[in-house]
């Protein structure tokens, strides 16, 4: 699972984790942290990205008792990583945005890569990303890859993704609800934001 989000897609994501851990059968690989703020050259933030390659931390996931393990890192950081080493049925990003799609794609092998779907800011219909046009048609070839499918928050969402995409890109609707992300969760003590593991 790949994410670089604000709260609403964070909380998808920790629910969406959530489930998958209490899942019989399933079986988290590994949970990847894109940090799109910072590079091992240039650090926009007070918690910088470590120069030799990405970081294990663990993250505070709402509702779990215990933290989960995770890798934080630049685009290149994870990518080096994980190139290669990863296999797995379904991989997930918890957003539809080129650099974490690049990244799940180039980095982990899947029978099915899968791209939540929770706004607008698509390559698409008249709500669309404002983008350069070579990021916009690399944004489509990335979600109208065959073994791609997106699964959308709301009917309307789906419905304007099939529509606008004429097709290509293979829609489905998964509330958020579906897994647990509106599940009452027990507060826990765990520390945010992530820390390194030593």
């Amino acid at each position: 699972m790949v994410s670089a989000t604000g709260n609403g897609r964070r909380y998808a994501a920790q629910a969406l984790v959530r489930d998958v851990l209490a899942s019989e059968g399933l079986l988290l690989v590994a949970l990847l942290i894109l940090d799109w703020k910072n590079s091992e050259e240039q650090q926009e933030s007070r918690w910088p990205v470590p120069v030799e390659g990405p970081q294990r931390v663990r993250v505070a996931v709402r509702g779990l008792p215990a933290p989960v393990d995770a890798w934080r890192g630049s685009y290149g950081q994870l990518l080096g990583a994980a190139a290669g080493e990863l296999a797995v049925d379904v991989a997930v990003s918890i957003q539809a945005r080129n650099a974490s799609l690049e990244l799940l794609r180039s980095a982990v092998a899947a029978r099915c890569y899968v791209a939540m779907g929770h706004d607008y800011n698509l390559p698409y219909g008249p709500w669309g990303m404002a983008a350069e046009e070579e990021v916009t048609l690399r944004s489509r070839q990335l979600l109208e890859h065959a073994g791609t499918v997106m699964l959308c928050t709301s009917r309307h969402l789906t419905d304007y993704v099939h529509r606008f995409s004429e097709g290509k890109v293979r829609s489905r609707l998964c509330y958020c609800a579906d897994y647990g992300y509106f599940d009452p969760w027990k507060k826990t003590t765990l520390r945010v934001p992530p820390r390194p593991v030593p």
